[in-house]
Order: structure tokens, then C-alpha cells, then sequence
């Protein structure tokens, strides 16, 4: 039953995990003292949320391909757009993180400030979960390309499986 849910494989198990974290970030943020500059964390979390929560429901309706193909007409598959909003918001998220960081600094005394600190945390695990389905979707598309099948690849498990090119010379 669990192996028919499509987000719980991999690599789409990120969609759900990106959209939970950003609403973890957004409670991070929330509980923090305002600061001059925090306004870009709080859009590259809604960005965040926004776009991994519409990426879910497109992707478990199973309504990703024939939405892109209205739009692009079959030119930019589902896993060229993964690929592209994967990377811009691990980047962005990445930047997020080292901004974090920092802006416990330029919380007035006796503000609240560990929101900064923990945000910080959680954005840098949101790098990795947009990160790792880059990554994927990168080799997806190299492969594609290149006209690789990997379903075809044999693999053995230890060398005395591998067959050599001729007999064996006693």
C-alpha cells in the first residue's frame, strides 16, 4: 500500500519534506524579534513553501506533465523544471542560512533572537533537501541525453561473477 504513494520514493519523498520544513522555518521566523533585512528570509520561505507545496499536489494528482506540456508544448519536461527550481532555491537557501546567522547580531537586547539561530539550522537542511533531488534530477537529464538506459546495466556482485572475454587458461 506505502509503495503506491508516489511521494514516499525516491527522490520525490523531498517535495513533502521541503514543504514541512518550510513551514517549520516559517514558525522559526515567526517567533524572532523583526530586524531590518529579515523580510528576505521570510520571502525565500514562502517562496519555499509556495513552490515545494505546489509541486506536491501537482505531482500527486499526477497533473506535473500534461500542465507543463499546455504550457511549453512538450518542450521543457517535469524534470528540467525540478532541476531548475531545485537548484535557484538550494541556492537560495544556502544564502538564507549564512543570513541567519547573522542576524541575531541586530536583534535589540533583550529581543528574541534564537528564531535567527534555529532558522539558520533549518535552512541549511532545506540546501540538502533541494539539493539532493537536483543532484538526481542533473543525472536524470545527463542521461536522457546522452541516450544512457540504465535499466539494461548488468551488475555483479563480485568479481568471480564477471565473464572474461575468452576461456580460462589453466
Amino acid at each position: 500500500m506505502m509503495e503506491k504513494i508516489i511521494c514516499l520514493r525516491y527522490p520525490h519523498l523531498f517535495k513533502p519534506v521541503q514543504s514541512v520544513n518550510a513551514i517549520i522555518l516559517l514558525i522559526c521566523l515567526g517567533t524572532a524579534d523583526s530586524v531590518e533585512g529579515s523580510g528576505v528570509l521570510w520571502f525565500i520561505t514562502l517562496l519555499s513553501l509556495f513552490v515545494s507545496a505546489v509541486a506536491t499536489v501537482l505531482f500527486l494528482l499526477d497533473k506535473n506533465e500534461p500542465i507543463l506540456y499546455t504550457i511549453t508544448g512538450g518542450a521543457v519536461s517535469w524534470n528540467v523544471v525540478e532541476f531548475v527550481y531545485s537548484t535557484v532555491l538550494a541556492v537560495l537557501c544556502f544564502l538564507s542560512t549564512w543570513l541567519s546567522f547573522t542576524e541575531p547580531g541586530r536583534v535589540k537586547d533583550g529581543g528574541s533572537y534564537l528564531g535567527y539561530t534555529f532558522a539558520a539550522i533549518f535552512f541549511f537542511l532545506q540546501t540538502i533537501f533541494y539539493t539532493a533531488p537536483a543532484l538526481l534530477f542533473f543525472d536524470k537529464m545527463r542521461d536522457a541525453e546522452t541516450g544512457r538506459d540504465l535499466s539494461n546495466e548488468i551488475h555483479y556482485v563480485d568479481d568471480a561473477e564477471v565473464p572474461y572475454q575468452g576461456e580460462r587458461i589453466a
